[in-house]
């Protein structure tokens, strides 16, 4: 009798610490976002870089719809057949639009390369 009462107690404790909703997570900055997506590389070379860059997406299936070597400047974009609801829902959640259900999906890519001092920022 002991042994059940004490199950049931930890039952209940474990579900009622269980059921405790997450403080919701602050919204991050722009500015934040755009830091946390930065990557350096320690060269100068402007083009080898951007070369670089229009490998790795043309790797992951991405067009190429424009690249100005001046301004550092790449923009890319591919097509995605949605074959369910839910992977849907969360492309467009990951692209920041309001959730919505669509066959396809264009996912949009852009990229910024400059020099930073002795190195590149990505």
């Amino acid at each position: 009798m002991i042994r059940v009462t004490r199950v049931a107690v930890v039952l209940l404790f474990s579900l009622t610490l269980g059921c405790v909703p997450m403080p919701p997570k602050p919204e991050q900055t722009q500015l934040q976002i755009r830091e946390f997506q930065t990557r350096t590389y320690e060269t100068k070379d402007t083009k080898m870089v951007m070369k670089a860059v229009m490998h790795t997406l043309q790797d992951d299936g991405y067009i190429i719809k424009d690249a100005n070597l001046d301004l550092g400047l790449l923009t890319a974009q591919k097509e995605l057949d949605v074959t369910n609801q839910g992977e849907a829902l969360l492309l467009s959640l990951l692209a920041g639009h309001k959730a919505r259900y669509k066959k396809n999906a264009l996912m949009e890519a852009s990229v910024n390369v400059s020099e930073f001092g002795k190195e590149m920022r990505v």
